[in-house]
């Protein structure tokens, strides 16, 4: 087969670079395939990667940035595979010749808070996913929520992945220094918050440091500094910015535990966290709040802490840090196969076996 007369095109509403799973695949695989991406302006730093076709369109919405790929589509010369990062509207690219090379990539059912506004993203996505033949889903929990309204062949699995470190992490040395990297949107980290005081409150032999990198809304933002400032905890609690993918595991290295709070409940049980395979692939005790998701991954004792998703669970999980021994290579050891390498390879069977079947490609 000769891989160099395959174009892939990604589609996907997210800036290039900033959705992890996709950007990986482009990275382990450009050298065997001619990818293109199609994605939003959102108006951040633009990354580049070399040999990666990025196409930009300044669209503000799902439904005109649906229409504006299938222009770009029509401009795409060669042979190509089409893998559609799911976003509401994403059925109309169906109408883009044939649907059989079409993959449709589920990462994420929705997580918003309001009732009605979840339960109708999802049935948008239920409906979307009806015209398409192929689909591949982060992890067979999410798989299993919407089997029911599954059609088409037999999804496929393609779970989140890490980046084994090579750095160190700082030593624990009677010094915790914990980090919280992602969203803060829906995240409740002030609780985070409160656990922190009372556990400083309760050890003062015990040096801390917690340090927040991410991006929300105004008001999101607003309610962690205020809980900063109500506890007096300036010195010992950071807010900062968003943190960039490549600068990850550099700043990663600066800290000894990680901290994957994900509020129990119906819509992020199944949902599988990125930051905490990266915490682990980087060596960090990984306290983890007990979803279904980080049940799956965390290795209560081994390769972190599970806790509550309330600020009494995060104190105790920092008191049970204290009291346990911890050793980074075999932290880094339990990500297993989940290696961006082997996910990318996944990654690369779902393509190969579209070709197996002597499908034709577009």
């Amino acid at each position: 087969m000769n891989y160099s007369k395959i174009n892939i095109v990604m589609i996907c509403t997210q800036q290039f670079g900033y959705h992890i799973d996709i950007y990986q695949y482009g990275k382990c695989l450009k050298d065997k395939y001619s990818f293109h991406y199609i994605c939003m302006n959102e108006g951040k730093p633009k990354i580049s990667m070399n040999d990666v076709n990025v196409i930009y369109l300044n669209n503000t919405n799902s439904l005109s940035f649906a229409k504006n790929s299938l222009k770009i589509l029509y401009k795409i010369s060669g042979k190509f595979i089409l893998f559609i990062n799911w976003f509401p509207f994403c059925s109309l690219l169906q109408f883009y010749r044939n649907n059989s090379n079409k993959i449709l990539d589920i990462r994420t059912g929705s997580v918003r808070s309001n009732y009605f506004i979840r339960n109708l993203k999802n049935l948008i996505l239920m409906m979307d996913s009806m015209f398409y033949q192929n689909k591949s889903f982060v992890s067979k929990g999410l798989m299993e929520k919407y089997r029911v309204f599954m059609f088409g062949k037999t999804p496929h699995l393609l779970p989140l992945g890490a980046q084994i470190s090579n750095l160190k992490p700082s030593l624990l040395n009677n010094k915790i220094k914990m980090v919280y990297v992602g969203t803060f949107q829906n995240r409740n980290l002030e609780k985070s918050i409160c656990g922190v005081c009372k556990f400083k409150n309760e050890n003062q032999s015990i040096d801390i440091e917690y340090v927040i990198y991410g991006s929300g809304s105004d008001n999101t933002i607003n309610n962690i500094k205020n809980k900063i400032d109500e506890y007096n905890a300036n010195d010992y609690i950071k807010l900062n910015g968003y943190l960039l993918h490549e600068e990850l595991y550099s700043v990663l290295s600066r800290f000894n535990v990680g901290l994957s709070f994900i509020p129990k409940t119906k819509y992020f049980d199944v949902q599988p966290p990125t930051k905490t395979f990266e915490y682990i692939a980087a060596g960090l005790i990984t306290v983890a709040t007990n979803t279904q998701a980080n049940k799956e991954i965390i290795i209560d004792g081994s390769n972190g802490i599970l806790i509550e998703d309330s600020s009494e669970g995060v104190y105790e999980g920092l008191q049970k840090i204290t009291k346990r021994q911890f050793d980074p290579l075999k932290i880094k050891s339990t990500i297993g196969i989940n290696t961006w390498e082997e996910i990318s390879k996944q990654f690369e069977k779902i393509i190969l076996s579209i070709e197996k079947e002597n499908i034709p490609l577009i």
